[in-house]
This record gives C-alpha cells, sequence and structure tokens, in this order.
C-alpha cells in the first residue's frame, strides 16, 4: 500500500520525519543524499517515485473559496452574542455558517487540496528557521500558483459586503466622508469579532483539556477575550484610517482616485498590503498573549508569520481590485479665456434711443 504522505502531514509529521522513515523502509542512505543538497522534498518523491499531479478544477475552487468566506461571514452575529453572553452555542447561524464553510471544503478539488498540504509542509519546514521565513514561505507559495491565489482571495471577498452595504448606504444619503468611516468601523467590528471569538476558543479548549469545567471554563476566559477582540478590532480601526490604508473603503464608498488608474492599482495594493499585516498581525499577538495566561508554553509569536503571510495576500489582491475598480477624479472647470493684450476690449456704450418727432398737421 501506498504511503500517504498528505495524510501524515495533517497528522502533524513534518517533512524531515517522512523522508527519514521512508529512509529506515528502503535503507536509503538518507545522510548522504542531504549532504549531497538534496531537500526533505526531493527525498520524498525520490523514494516514492513521481506522483502525478492530482486534478484541479479552477472555477469549481474559486466557488468554493466564496462559499467558505460566506459561511465565515454568517457566523459573525454568534461571534458578537457571544462575546457578549458568553453563549458560543452551535446553533442558529453560528451552526449554519459552520456547515457551509465545511461545504466549501469538501467543493474543492482533490488538485487544490494537495497543493494547500504542500504548502502547508512548506510553511512549517519554514518556521523552523523563523517567523519571517514562515511568512515569505506563506506569500511565495500561494501567489506563485494561481489556484491557491484565486481560491484565497474568493474566501476573503464576502468579508467586504458589510462594509460596502454601509458605505453605500451612507454616500447615498450624501455622506461621502462617513460612508468610509462607516466602512471602516464595520470592519474594524468583524476583525474584533472574529479574533475576540477565536481567542476565547483555543482558551477555552486548553482548560477545558485540564480538567476545568465548561461552565468555570467560560467565566475565567470569557473577559480575556473581550479584551483582546477589543483590542485588535481598535487597531483594525486605526490602522484602517491612515492615509494609505483605507484603499478599500474608498472603493466601497465610491470616492474617485486622483491620478492615473495603474498607479492606483499599485499604491492601493501596496497600502493594503501593508494594513492586513498590521492588522492580521496585531491580532494574533494579542491572542497568542492571552492564550499564554491558561498555556505557559504558549509562543508569544506562534503562527505570527503565517498570518501575516496570508495577510500580505490577501491585502495585495484585494487592494489591487479596489484600486482598478474606483472612478477617476472629474478634472476641474476650465477657466474662460483671458483677453489677447493685441486686441483690447473696446467698452460698448448704450446710446440713447431717440424717437423721431411726431409730424404735426
Amino acid at each position: 500500500m501506498a504511503f500517504d504522505v498528505e495524510g501524515a502531514r495533517k497528522a502533524g509529521y513534518s517533512d524531515s520525519e517522512i523522508a527519514n522513515y521512508l529512509a529506515s523502509q528502503k535503507t536509503f542512505d538518507i545522510a548522504g543524499a542531504r549532504k549531497a543538497g538534496y531537500g526533505d522534498q526531493e527525498i520524498i518523491g525520490h523514494l516514492l517515485g513521481a506522483q502525478k499531479p492530482k486534478e484541479r478544477a479552477m472555477l469549481k475552487d474559486i466557488l468554493a473559496g466564496g462559499v467558505s468566506g460566506v459561511g465565515a461571514l454568517a457566523q459573525l452575529p454568534g461571534q458578537l452574542y457571544g462575546l457578549a453572553t458568553g453563549d458560543f452555542s452551535d446553533t442558529g447561524l453560528t451552526k449554519i455558517g459552520r456547515q457551509v464553510r465545511e461545504y466549501g471544503e469538501e467543493m474543492k478539488s482533490p488538485g487544490l487540496k494537495q497543493a494547500e498540504a504542500e504548502r502547508a509542509a512548506k510553511i512549517k519546514e519554514a518556521g523552523k528557521e523563523g517567523e519571517f521565513q514562515a511568512g515569505v514561505a506563506a506569500f511565495i507559495e500561494t501567489v506563485k500558483d494561481p489556484g491557491l491565489l484565486t481560491n484565497f482571495i474568493a474566501e476573503q471577498a464576502p468579508n467586504l459586503l458589510p462594509g460596502l452595504a454601509v458605505a453605500r448606504g451612507l454616500a447615498r444619503a450624501g455622506m461621502a466622508t462617513g460612508a468610509v468611516r462607516g466602512a471602516v468601523a464595520t470592519g474594524a467590528v468583524q476583525q474584533g469579532a472574529d479574533v475576540g471569538a477565536e481567542t476565547f476558543k483555543r482558551m477555552h479548549e486548553e482548560l477545558v483539556s485540564k480538567g476545568v469545567s465548561p461552565e468555570e471554563a467560560t467565566g475565567q476566559v470569557l473577559g480575556y477575550a473581550r479584551w483582546v477582540g477589543l483590542g485588535a478590532g481598535a487597531l483594525s480601526g486605526l490602522v484602517n484610517s491612515l492615509p494609505g490604508g483605507r484603499a478599500i473603503e474608498e472603493a466601497m464608498a465610491k470616492v474617485p482616485i486622483k491620478g492615473g488608474r495603474l498607479s492606483s492599482m499599485v499604491k492601493s495594493g501596496a497600502a493594503e498590503a501593508a494594513a492586513e499585516m498590521v492588522e492580521e498581525g496585531g491580532g494574533k499577538v494579542a491572542q497568542n498573549l492571552a492564550i499564554g495566561l491558561v498555556k505557559p508554553d504558549q509562543s508569544l509569536t506562534e503562527g505570527l508569520g503565517e498570518t501575516m503571510g496570508m495577510a500580505a495576500v490577501g491585502g495585495l489582491g484585494l487592494g489591487t481590485a479596489a484600486g482598478l475598480t474606483r472612478g477617476r477624479e472629474a478634472p476641474p472647470p476650465e477657466a474662460p479665456p483671458e483677453p489677447s493684450a493685441a486686441e483690447p476690449v473696446v467698452p460698448t456704450v448704450a446710446h440713447p434711443v431717440v424717437s423721431a418727432p411726431e409730424p404735426t398737421r
């Protein structure tokens, strides 16, 4: 029976461990191969033989990303309700959202799932050298693969819908400045809810695994989750209020661009990538800090590289698209032509009209 490399990776085994195991089964000189410069993935490929890539269906994978994104968005009310009350029950929209996300995952083609597993393995391998290397790997492995890139962007796009609705509504009411601010505030609420809910989940699971009752665990971690959510939301609002950091929100409010469309795309993509990295990275650090209160060995930077790398991908893709969709600012009205010095203006004088006298009889 063929060795299931993807299954081993999902189970947490690194490529190095997989290569060592396969080499031990075939008496392969893995030390010599590594000394000669071969990487673990090359060794695994050699030991298993050339593996035919699994089939992909790009349009279906893009749709799968959109479905997963809609599912994530549907969970927003449940996240807000849970942070407010401590009740994160898997009911209502929370359950529906989870089911929709799972359906989106099932829709993915075998080839895309294989590519995701390979990307995860490369990120994990790069992470051994540091979080920066993990972030670079996450970014490069995603943008160089059209299937991974389009699926990820499609998954992020539905998150823009609430901000879009707020911005367009305020813009139609004649509140152009308020439309941008409204979109920024909406995004901040979404970010805070997402980070806060995930913080609660991980802290709660950690305490329950140590024997703490679910009710007691909720009481212990809910306050921390709320503060993390508030902090993440505040950071999101601050970052996206800075010049250049709200290109997407300005596109939502139909704020026209100054200059050419190409330069707008480049500036918007770069600015949004930077803003997303700060926003998501800050949320991840705050989350790790809170988890460390119940898990002493929790690293402050765990997962930070991958989070920021993927945030850069999302910001670059959506920011570039925002720059493309924005209309250009209307040119100022032309001033009336100045009179020529060679042709002096002669003022016209109105002469009184003298009526002829009526003839006398």
